[in-house]
């Protein structure tokens, strides 16, 4: 299961300009909360974050050819609103907080 949130987390990002999800309430990621190849994509779209564009589309197809396995596995989560994909997060975050 937490798999499944830290990919619907990343799947958010990755697919928020595609959706016209509003970036504002984009959020800095902790890339330790995250495992596997998931902790690189999200240290990725942290860099995105920290754009005052955060066009995160074209990592997205950055992914698509980089990380190919693990960007399908992300694409098959539906994207969240960035307040859902906060709590998620910060639900991580409690749960992980001594290990990181």
């Amino acid at each position: 299961m937490n798999t499944n949130i830290q990919r619907a987390i990343l799947a958010t990002f990755l697919w928020s300009n595609d959706l016209d999800i509003d970036t504002k309430d984009a959020f800095i990621l902790n890339p330790h909360l995250f495992t596997g190849d998931r902790h690189l994509i999200a240290a990725k779209i942290n860099q995105v974050t920290q754009t005052e564009d955060r066009f995160y589309s074209l990592l997205n197809m950055e992914l698509e050819n980089t990380s190919q396995q693990e960007w399908l596995e992300i694409s098959t989560q539906t994207p969240l609103s960035f307040s859902f994909a906060k709590k998620y997060y910060d639900n991580l975050t409690d749960n992980r907080g001594d290990d990181v």
